[in-house]
């Protein structure tokens, strides 16, 4: 009877403490904590270096009323080869208590579980951290970027990036030979993330990543971020009054487009397709020309249409305006009406 509750003891006292997963379920239990100072969040680290363990106490979010009793005063280590502490006495004690542990030029026979346990006045807090250590490892990329990026005004994109090695190496992102410093980049783990929340034409150009451990580093290749984008207008055909010389007049319309791919301008005359060899375009601009023999009946309006993969543009309407004085000349006749007209624009 007398060795059942010594063993029932036993169990009580291991079972006081709480472990690091479930620590957010007991608000008297002090917070743990285990990383590397060299390497954190890494469970797969490089032989020959040394290695420091960190284990990281803060006070309990309840204090059972006692006043400093929340606080870690108490930080044990256990390792493959060693058994250490920090503190010990109440009056060790800190809010936050922060302890080191150092492996030397760790070897493979350093690999296996490195535990921690805080204590405080009211109950305890462990856990483990298993490390493993091999051989350093040179980054490589698991998969590269592509050559070239086609990517639209507007629309979201992402660049992704992953490394391996040992240990998992540090990526950084690069744009036109500068090293991208922005809140656009996410990373975890060894894979990392550029990503265009609205793509805008200031987001075209070369990127790449560039992948660093202790062993080395690696250049991902370079992709060409090319921005489409729908046509807009720079220039617009102006409303021109028609003056008549010797019984003709020649009126000349212009207008400019920029885009990406490269527009395709046409014409419409009052909605309608014009289908001639006057029309003309030259690089981002095109012109219409049109000789007049005779005074129109009707008003005569024209616009630009600009067309590439990405979507279509109209230009701003111009008026052609025949003068009072020219009144005697009752007919006309224009390129487009001579040469056909094609199927209606809505």
């Amino acid at each position: 009877m007398v060795l059942g509750l010594v063993v029932l003891f036993q169990d009580l006292a291991e079972l006081r403490c709480v472990s690091m997963e479930s620590q957010h379920k007991y608000p008297t239990s002090p917070t743990l904590e285990i990383t590397t100072l060299e390497f954190p969040g890494e469970r797969v680290l490089p032989i020959g270096y040394n290695v420091t363990v960190i284990c990281t106490s803060n006070a309990s979010k309840q204090n059972h009323g006692d006043q400093g009793a929340g606080q870690p005063f108490w930080i044990k280590y256990f390792s493959p080869k060693i058994y250490d502490y920090c503190g010990g006495q109440k009056k060790d004690a800190e809010d936050s208590k922060r302890c080191k542990f150092l492996i030397r030029n760790a070897t493979k026979n350093d690999s296996g579980d490195y535990k921690c346990k805080s204590e405080n006045q009211i109950t305890c807090t462990e856990g483990t951290l298993n490390l493993t250590f091999t051989e350093p490892l040179r980054p490589f990329f698991k998969v590269d970027l592509p050559n070239t990026l086609h990517v639209t005004t507007g629309s979201r994109a992402n660049l992704t990036c992953q490394a391996s090695g040992i240990p998992r190496p540090v990526i950084k992102w690069f744009k036109n030979g500068h090293h991208l410093l922005n809140s656009s980049v996410r990373g975890f783990k060894g894979h990392s993330m550029l990503a265009f929340g609205s793509i805008s034409l200031d987001d075209q150009g070369d990127y790449r990543c560039v992948a660093k451990n202790i062993k080395g580093w690696i250049r991902s290749s370079t992709v060409n971020f090319i921005v489409m984008w729908k046509p807009i207008f720079t220039r617009h055909p102006q409303n021109t009054t028609v003056h008549f010389y010797d019984g003709a007049a020649m009126v000349t319309l212009e207008c400019a487009v920029d885009g990406f791919p490269r527009p395709v301008i046409s014409w419409l005359e009052n909605n309608s397709t014009v289908i001639n060899e006057t029309v003309n375009q030259n690089g981002s601009v095109s012109s219409l020309a049109l000789v007049f023999h005779k005074i129109s009946e009707q008003a005569l309006t024209y616009r630009c249409v600009a067309r590439n993969s990405v979507g279509t543009t109209l230009s701003k309407e111009a008026t052609l305006t025949f003068p009072e004085s020219s009144s005697s000349i009752t007919n006309t006749s224009t390129p487009a009406q001579s040469h056909g007209q094609g199927d209606s624009v809505s």
